[in-house]
């Protein structure tokens, strides 16, 4: 497949339904299980929630077919398919652009598009995860970013964050990006990960700093989960239900 073909924008991205787009301070910082959490939290107040993660990198070989892992996540949570909630997937572990752009192939948009529109269309909520960080490239030219993804759904941002040391800068830059394109940043969801930490005296005020440095409500702390998979841990449900009941059940499409 050649280098060109069908231009992002050439897609009618705009949600017209309530939700959020979950992006990050980073990859691996916990994206998917909270966009997983957040669906299985509103699935239980009975709304119909659709999850879209428009493509993935790092994806294994299963059966004759590349499959990625979260995208399975985001399925189960959802009540979907994998390949609707994710119509592109990638081997290697790059950024989606970088790992296009090293097969030599453009985006298929049309095909994003078409499972975008069929989201959007049979859910009341829909839940979008970016890939990675805002500055990840989505095409082979390095264009779009997921920050202009991000401005073109038009959702309100969940913005993820590890709770440890170093969040205070990642954070702030994230939001002040997401600023820069207009993007509404509805709150941050900090992270502890798979490991207690005892020894990170920052997270102790990382919570109230970050407030005070970005202007944004930090939404949760999710603290270690014992449970497998995270997203089903009822603590995590009952920490974002406040939230989702005071801000998304509220929302205008």
């Amino acid at each position: 497949m050649s280098m060109s073909g069908t231009p992002w924008t050439d897609v009618d991205w705009r949600a017209g339904r309530r939700g959020f787009f979950v992006t990050g301070t980073d990859t691996a910082v916990g994206k998917t299980a909270l966009t997983a959490t957040l669906c299985r939290a509103l699935r239980g107040r009975g709304l119909s929630v659709g999850v879209f993660k428009p493509m993935a990198s790092g994806a294994v070989w299963r059966d004759g077919m590349l499959v990625a892992e979260d995208a399975e996540v985001l399925a189960e949570a959802a009540g979907m398919d994998a390949e609707s909630v994710c119509p592109v997937v990638y081997e290697a572990a790059l950024a989606p652009g970088i790992a296009a752009a090293e097969l030599g192939e453009a985006v298929d948009w049309r095909r994003v598009g078409r499972a975008w529109d069929r989201v959007r269309r049979e859910h009341e909520v829909v839940l979008v995860e970016g890939a990675g960080g805002v500055e990840v490239p989505l095409g082979p030219d390095g264009s779009p970013r997921v920050w202009a993804l991000m401005a073109a759904v038009g959702l309100p941002a969940l913005v993820v964050a590890r709770s440890g040391l170093g969040t205070l800068n990642h954070t702030t830059l994230t939001i002040e990006r997401l600023r820069v394109a207009n993007i509404e940043v509805a709150g941050i969801v900090m992270n502890d990960g798979a490991e207690v930490m005892t020894d990170d005296v920052s997270v102790a005020t990382n919570r109230e700093w970050l407030e005070r440095m970005t202007g944004v409500a930090v939404v949760a702390r999710l603290g270690v989960s014992t449970c497998d998979p995270v997203w089903k841990d009822e603590a995590w449900a009952e920490m974002l239900g406040e939230y989702l009941d005071r801000v998304l059940l509220r929302q205008e499409a």
